[in-house]
């Protein structure tokens, strides 16, 4: 199955290069929430990620969502090392 066919592929592919992510899914029946993981190089070194039944997707907690896959992100990426966190900065200052 290519990269770009699932939500891992996705969150990993565009900091290998300049490619956007996108929000393509490859089964219209399950979502996927994913984030990636940085090393002490700050580099990806992994995605987590979560599927589950699109019809328990509430659009409503979006930003819930995106907090805690966020605070997944720092958490982790602090465990293994990652003192310049890539999202913190692209999300501006909190």
């Amino acid at each position: 199955m290519p990269l770009h066919c699932t939500a891992i592929g996705n969150v990993l592919m565009p900091w290998e290069s300049e490619a956007e992510p996108t929000r393509e899914e490859f089964d219209d029946h399950v979502r996927c929430a994913v984030i990636p993981i940085f090393d002490r190089n700050n580099h990806v070194c992994v995605g987590l990620s979560a599927s589950f039944p699109s019809l328990r997707y509430e659009m409503a907690r979006e930003l819930q969502l995106v907090a805690m896959r966020r605070d997944a992100n720092r958490d982790n990426s602090q465990q293994l090392g990652c003192t310049q966190l890539p999202l913190d900065a692209a999300a501006g200052p909190r």
